[in-house]
């Protein structure tokens, strides 16, 4: 199983660091933000880094990681309201939530690997050995590895999004005008 952290560590930081630069660059050009480069890039990496650790927290079930959905779309809807017209403040918002994804997103390795392993990731008694909980009862493919995570990372993804963007989204509509001479940080 060593190679599955590897794997996963490798991933990430390759994700986190990767797309950290053209989203900063997004970022800057959609709602003008006026931070520098490098330090917009370094919050972007915090913000991958927490998403990690709310994922190491879970033990790989992205239940710490959906829960910052709800944190990042408060962050992200003041932060950016008043910036830029809504749509592009949502579009931003997106790439973000897509961002804060990528940490879950990487999970789909862990099939990848098990089965460079030699686990079969298709047979629910492999799932069960692997560790998915078999309490659970959970039907042919969702017992299996492969199904197993590509049902957690589908459900953190589309969660995410929805939570992040639709508070983004109230909040923009309880913005109001821009006050004269106010400039959000």
């Amino acid at each position: 199983m060593d190679s599955v952290v590897y794997g996963l560590l490798i991933i990430n930081l390759l994700a986190g660091f990767g797309c950290a630069l053209p989203l900063a660059r997004v970022i800057r050009q959609s709602v003008g933000v006026t931070m520098g480069l490098p330090r917009l890039v370094a919050v972007l990496v915090g913000i991958y880094f927490c998403e990690g650790l709310a994922l190491g927290m879970g033990m790989t079930i992205p239940v710490f990681s959906v829960g910052l959905a709800f944190i990042w779309g408060i962050v992200f809807g003041f932060r950016l309201r008043g910036r830029a017209g809504p749509p592009e403040v949502l579009r931003v918002s997106f790439f973000l939530s897509l961002y804060s994804s990528l940490p879950a997103v990487s999970l789909l390795v862990i099939p990848a690997l098990a089965r460079l392993e030699g686990w079969s990731v298709l047979s629910t008694p492999d799932g069960i050995r692997f560790g998915i909980p078999e309490f659970l009862h959970l039907p042919w493919p969702l017992g299996t590895i492969l199904g197993f995570y590509a049902s957690l990372v589908t459900g953190a993804v589309i969660l995410k999004i929805l939570i992040t963007t639709g508070e983004v989204s109230l909040l923009l509509r309880g913005a109001g005008p821009k006050a004269p001479g106010r400039n959000p940080a």
